[in-house]
């Protein structure tokens, strides 16, 4: 495992996969969870909003304040236009390659020089081989 100045830097690798994962996944929870030509998730998250759409009209017979569905309804507007997408992990890959952002950060550190860093790459090549070697002793294919 390779080491700079005590810190592992497969640690950092690995916690970005994760997330990477997890955004994947909840992106496929959601697109592939079929019935009827449709997401499932999708149609109870439709019913929701119009259960919320419903207590807006009287929120006294519900028993919340007029702060608290303003507060749900951003919740819900998050939602909706966030994870109920299915597009997590491609809106998150579409930040990280914006033009942009990129010139943002090439403002205030040198990517050039991580971009041609071999050390780095090298880092980047073995972890890669382990876990590659780890995932073919799991399957049983190696």
């Amino acid at each position: 495992m390779p080491l700079f100045k005590g810190t592992s830097f497969f640690y950092p690798i690995r916690l970005i996969g994760r997330a990477l994962k997890l955004l994947l996944t909840l992106d496929c929870i959601i697109n592939e969870n079929i019935f009827y030509d449709e997401s499932l998730i999708k149609q109870h998250w439709r019913k929701y909003r119009d259960a919320f759409k419903l207590m807006k009209i009287t929120p006294d017979k519900y028993g919340v304040s007029i702060d608290q569905l303003k507060s749900l309804e951003r919740i819900i507007v998050k939602v909706d236009k966030g994870v109920m997408t299915g597009e997590s992990l491609n809106f998150f890959l579409g930040i990280i390659n914006d033009p942009s952002k990129i010139a943002f950060f090439e403002e205030i550190g040198d990517i050039k020089s991580v971009k041609t860093n071999k050390v780095l790459l090298e880092v980047f090549k073995q972890y890669f081989k382990d876990n590659l070697r780890d995932i073919e002793l799991n399957l049983g294919t190696e």
